[in-house]
């Protein structure tokens, strides 16, 4: 009966083993996604300082164009153009306007842009943050369960030790039982 008992506690203690394998092999996993999050995380955080950057330039950019503006306002584009003193001189001035115009319109898509792209970037950084912050407590959860299999194994293999004292203090008691009978028997030869 103890030899049953043994054989089914190191079936449990194989059993435990397995399962602190499996953990300890999704953890390392876990490990590797973490700090592939982590470079992840640092990248975006760097491509929002670059937007962010790029953000505070064309603000100035827009900025130097409205003092422009401003100290010229005086003079519309159309004042512009008929201030104009010959044909070549107003087809001159049209082009500058429109390429005013044009690079206006370009510091201000490209600053809509560039809000869409911070405001994108800063959606992915929240959410990489969201499942790091997961995984790192799913490995906490997973180190706990891989200590607490292991504190079960050591007390697993306690009490096999035990029985397995016990079994050979039965087999030696049997046995002195036995060298006993035979001496009362008288089956001991000397």
């Amino acid at each position: 009966q103890l030899d049953q008992q043994i054989k089914e506690i190191d079936s449990e203690i194989e059993a435990l083993d397995a399962e602190i394998e499996t953990i300890n092999v999704a953890m390392e996993e876990a490990n590797a996604k973490l700090n592939a999050l982590k470079d992840e995380i640092t990248l975006t955080e760097n491509k929002i300082k670059a937007i962010v950057k790029q953000i505070q330039n064309n603000e100035e950019k827009l900025g130097e164009r409205l003092k422009v503006i401003n100290n010229n306002y005086s003079m519309s584009y159309i004042q512009i153009l008929l201030d104009s003193e010959s044909i070549s001189d107003f087809f001159n001035n049209m082009y500058i306007i429109r390429e005013v115009i044009k690079y206006d319109k370009n510091i201000l898509k490209e600053l809509d842009e560039n809000k869409n792209d911070l405001d994108s970037e800063k959606a992915k950084l929240d959410k990489k943050r969201e499942d790091s912050e997961f995984l790192a407590k799913s490995l906490e959860e997973d180190q706990a369960r891989v200590e607490y299999n292991k504190a079960k194994v050591e007390a697993k293999k306690i009490e096999v030790q035990a029985l397995k004292n016990e079994l050979e203090s039965e087999e030696d008691e049997l046995e002195n039982q036995i060298a006993e009978l035979a001496i009362q028997s008288g089956f001991v030869e000397d």
